[in-house]
């Protein structure tokens, strides 16, 4: 690992003293003893040995705050494509069920001519766009899982053995349900006007 002021590079060791021809790149672990103070042995240790290694010395909770900003910030990105997805997802609604109207749209208005009510088509194609957002969430979560498997293990693959439990977010889905399920009713709003707005004459005229 590269470390200055700008961030941090992960390179393989190998690569790291072919490319930069430094051979002492390594880690140790200092154990303290219970009641000592952690401050004052890392300053003994930079001041013994600062003149001879180039020294980084950090403490656990140093290492695991550093850990937990890089999550943070991978998370950060997640989230950030979770609402870039919603809102492809509402796109792919509205253009879903705008073609699915248009090409319905006589028959539609034949409905509304035969006794069908305004509120029993929106209702149909509310069920349609909710439909779709339920397929979505099996799809994406089943997907996700999986995703989220095989990144943690590159992870800890790739970060020099850091390894990260697998523990999949129910509550993050759960929180997932009626976001995704409200997305696509709005979704549907548009389009469920436009179907109970259809001509009625055009229908019967083509009928």
């Amino acid at each position: 690992m590269l470390w200055n002021c700008r961030g941090s590079l992960f390179i393989d060791r190998s690569v790291y003293r072919d490319w930069w021809k430094d051979d002492t790149a390594n880690i140790a672990r200092v154990y303290v003893k219970k009641g000592e103070n952690v401050e004052a042995v890392r300053q003994r240790v930079i001041n013994t040995l600062s003149s001879q290694y180039r020294l980084l010395v950090l403490t656990n909770r140093e290492v695991r705050d550093w850990i937990m900003m890089l999550l943070d910030q991978w998370f950060a990105m997640t989230y950030n494509q979770i609402v870039v997805a919603v809102l492809v997802a509402v796109l792919g609604i509205v253009n879903t069920l705008t073609v699915s109207i248009t090409d319905r749209k006589r028959e539609l208005g034949v409905m509304q001519a035969v006794g069908g009510l305004r509120k029993q088509i929106r209702w149909t194609v509310w069920i349609e766009a909710l439909t779709i957002g339920v397929i979505g969430l099996i799809l994406g979560t089943c997907l996700g899982a999986v995703n989220l498997y095989y990144t943690l293990g590159m992870i800890k693959r790739d970060l020099g053995g850091i390894g990260l439990d697998y523990i999949f977010p129910s509550a993050f889905m759960i929180l997932m349900v009626p976001i995704i399920l409200g997305a696509a009713w709005i979704a549907a709003l548009g389009p469920a006007e436009a179907a109970v707005r259809g001509s009625l004459v055009e229908a019967l005229e083509y009928e």
